[in-house]
């Protein structure tokens, strides 16, 4: 593969999550609860008679015989209209139920271990709902792909695909018959994660090849975001704070015990400090005094030794112990603060000083962002064309017919769940 396509290829995470998003906001599919999958049939010269809808130019629908029940629903202009189907197609592709249950193989697995047969039923429409959604994306993709890519790009692909299989066999321990064993516990094959990897890599690869080479990031871009997005680019001033508490709700302003016990409580908690203040003094380890008060006391991370990470003023509740943190040097040690809570010792241990990253050496990253925004904005423009041209034909009962074929191989009402093997 070229550098500039390798280079680029991180982009294809966001790619499919595009996809999904895109989808996601068309047509009424999206707009169904988990529990209910709907048909994902939408096309915008949909026919007025129950028939398959017309294709746009340079594509078909690939319709299927199919009994009189078996009926597809057409979402345009928020009336509902019938139309005989059998399974799913997209433009010269027919999605199988087999086609989605092999993507779910896992995450069925995982979720088919609950004990709560609906709640199963719920996660796995949503599964279904979501992987179907994609793979009709990803099958428009592939149909512009072919009219698009040459032989040179098909080589480039097979080496993609080829090098994923590499790494998943030695993932495996270098065996490809430990692989297929594992791949067929989980209801799929070598051969079908090899022709599904095709299938993902040629799509990202046509994405990568249609809009690297239109994608530009100008200087004033980069300037305009960056004058834009200060916090990005600084960090403010920060302490690191040690810090052994001892608290007692009498140091609360609310605090409903009598007068008598509150100030005996406080007294005790301020004398408890006052004692570990004067170990510390004395030379003893600031963390070890601190896991050494009872249970409860010293409530900041006593087990790491009251040692809070780093963080900007405003972050700690006790306003008193943070401004004293900030206000001595590093190394130093407060004496007894009464706080909100309790009474409280500090140990500043580092004061980090605010930092700003120069815009000269903030563009790389800021082009970064840039392209990765306008990436996905083009490739969400081009779903849109795609998705207005493109008709898919879908059955309810072929969506029902997935969750009911997943719920009958992966639920297991809390027992491990493996996915039937391929024969």
């Amino acid at each position: 593969m070229s550098t500039r396509h390798r280079k680029h290829l991180r982009y294809a995470p966001a790619a499919a999550a595009a996809l999904v998003l895109l989808l996601a906001g068309c047509g009424k599919a999206a707009n169904t609860p988990a529990s209910a999958p709907a048909s994902v049939v939408t096309g915008p010269s949909a026919p007025t008679h129950p028939a398959a809808p017309t294709p746009a130019a340079g594509e078909r629908v690939v319709p299927a015989s199919a009994p009189a029940d078996a009926t597809a629903r057409i979402s345009t202009t928020g009336q509902d209209r019938l139309i005989a189907a059998l399974a799913l197609h997209v433009n010269t592709r027919t999605i199988t139920v087999d086609d989605i249950l092999h993507r779910l193989a896992r995450p069925l697995s995982e979720a088919g271990k609950t004990g709560d047969a609906d709640a199963f039923r719920v996660k796995a429409a949503e599964l279904i709902r979501i992987e179907t959604e994609r793979q009709i994306v990803e099958a428009m993709m592939l149909f512009e792909a072919g009219r698009n890519l040459d032989d040179k790009d098909t080589e480039q692909v097979n080496k993609l695909v080829a090098d994923r299989m590499r790494e998943l066999v030695t993932q495996h321990g270098g065996a490809k018959a430990a692989l297929d064993a594992k791949l067929r516990e989980e209801g799929s094959t070598l051969e079908e994660t090899k022709a599904s990897l095709e299938h993902q890599y040629t799509a990202r690869y046509f994405f990568e090849k249609k809009f690297l080479s239109t994608l530009t990031v100008t200087h004033k871009e980069l300037w305009v975001h960056y004058q834009s997005h200060p916090a990005e680019f600084s960090t403010p001033r920060m302490a690191r704070m040690q810090v052994a508490a001892f608290l007692d709700e009498a140091f609360s302003d609310t605090a409903v015990r009598p007068a008598g016990p509150q100030r005996e409580a406080r007294a005790k908690a301020l004398a408890a400090a006052r004692e570990a203040l004067a170990r510390i003094r004395a030379g003893e380890d600031f963390a070890q005094v601190v896991r050494e008060q009872p249970s409860g006391r010293a409530a900041y991370r006593a087990d790491q030794g009251g040692l809070l990470d780093p963080m900007p003023a405003g972050s700690f509740r006790e306003s008193k112990v943070e401004a004293q943190a900030f206000a001595q040097a590093a190394g130093q040690v407060s004496e007894v603060i009464e706080g909100q809570s309790g009474a409280f010792i500090v140990k500043t241990v580092e004061i980090k000083a605010a930092t700003n990253t120069a815009f000269e050496a903030a563009q790389d990253k800021i082009e970064q962002k840039i392209r990765e925004k306008k990436y996905e904005q083009m490739q969400q423009d081009y779903f849109k064309i795609l998705r207005e041209k493109a008709h898919v034909v879908s059955s309810d009962n072929f969506v029902r017919d997935v969750l009911d074929l997943a719920v009958q191989q992966y639920y297991r009402g809390g027992d491990s769940v493996l996915a039937p093997a391929r024969q």
